[in-house]
């Protein structure tokens, strides 16, 4: 019963796919640093003064001291809005930025705009110096300044990104442990239980399937919005629940690999929307693809090795299938509700 609450309690402390997260993209031009930020929409309530529903470049430059004002600077130097156009999606608003002052080969970024009301906000960065070095920095409430070392190239193309591969790594990582409708739909395919093999190939589907579309979606191949893919991915757990319940007492579910592959395709989407909206491409896009989708493999794996001796545990006796048909019920339950009312 333990259990039971503790997924409960999880599913209800969900969030979308970076929605509320910060994405930075930076890269050396001169004597300055110019890109864009993407930030959440719901930082500028309240700055789209004539009602419309779009934010202009007035309102924006008027609201600007005032949304930067807990802190947003690199070496010091205060962020400042940049030339260019706007791009206000259903979610986010992305902008153009600028940091003025000396260009070093260390440098450190410091971010501190986040929603109270919200947790577990992130910031990531992707910076480029004019040399060709990249590397990414992953700002959070608890850690909002970080330094980065962008050494000229020296003989491979491992050497010209120093800390990507890692720094991917870690945030694919954290995107699968705290997307929980993903591993709510994780849980709906190995609750039914069943010998070790079944496990096998209903995660090898999974993973197989959403690493394919994770690539399709960051070299632009496959676009769907979040406003198609969130429902989606509701549904899928909801849809993956339903089948799962019939097949708990027996432990068996005939073709639970082609469930698992064929809403995989829909999660690897989901998976994607960090890197998607970071405009890589070719080579630049590789070694971020598959430090991210390593990092995505390693999480899920742990949850999976977690959950095997719970649901051992559970396939004991009918009591325990009682409780596992409970769980997959809350769980298609919990679907429906983000499907009709969206994930918090």
């Amino acid at each position: 019963m333990r259990t039971l609450w503790f997924w409960l309690a999880l599913t209800w402390c969900a969030w979308a796919h970076g929605i509320d997260d910060a994405l930075l993209t930076l890269e050396q031009r001169g004597q300055h640093w110019s890109g864009t930020w993407r930030s959440p929409l719901s930082l500028w309530k309240g700055y789209d003064q004539n009602q419309d529903g779009q934010l202009s470049r007035q309102e924006v430059e008027a609201a600007w001291p005032r949304v930067t004002a807990e802190g947003f600077s690199l070496q010091g130097v205060a962020v400042q809005l940049g030339e260019g156009g706007l791009q206000q999606g259903p979610a986010q608003l992305l902008v153009p930025i600028r940091f003025e002052g000396s260009v070093t080969n260390r440098i450190t970024l410091d971010y501190r705009i986040y929603l109270k009301s919200v947790p577990n906000q992130k910031c990531l960065a992707v910076i480029t110096s004019s040399h060709g070095t990249s590397g990414t920095l992953l700002l959070t409430p608890e850690m909002p300044s970080q330094s980065l070392e962008l050494t000229p190239a020296q003989t491979s193309s491992e050497a010209k990104n120093p800390g990507t591969l890692s720094g991917f790594f870690w945030l694919g990582v954290e995107h699968i442990l705290t997307g929980y409708d993903h591993l709510l739909f994780l849980l709906t395919l190995v609750i039914v239980g069943g010998n070790l093999w079944r496990w096998v190939k209903v995660i090898t589907a999974f993973s197989v399937s959403h690493s394919i579309s994770l690539a399709l979606a960051v070299f632009g191949v496959v676009h769907l919005a979040p406003a198609i893919i969130e429902p989606l991915i509701a549904l899928s757990i909801t849809v993956s629940a339903a089948f799962s319940f019939r097949a708990v007492p027996a432990q068996k579910l005939s073709g639970g690999w082609l469930v698992a592959f064929g809403f995989g395709l829909i999660h690897g989407l989901g998976f994607a929307g960090v890197l998607a909206e970071m405009q890589l491409s070719g080579r630049r896009a590789l070694l971020p693809l598959v430090g991210f989708n390593l990092g995505v493999e390693a999480g899920q794996l742990a949850v999976a090795l977690a959950l095997l001796p719970v649901v051992r545990a559970l396939c004991r006796n009918q009591k325990g299938a009682r409780v596992r048909q409970l769980i997959t019920a809350l769980a298609g339950l919990m679907g429906l509700y983000w499907f009709a009312f969206g994930t918090p």
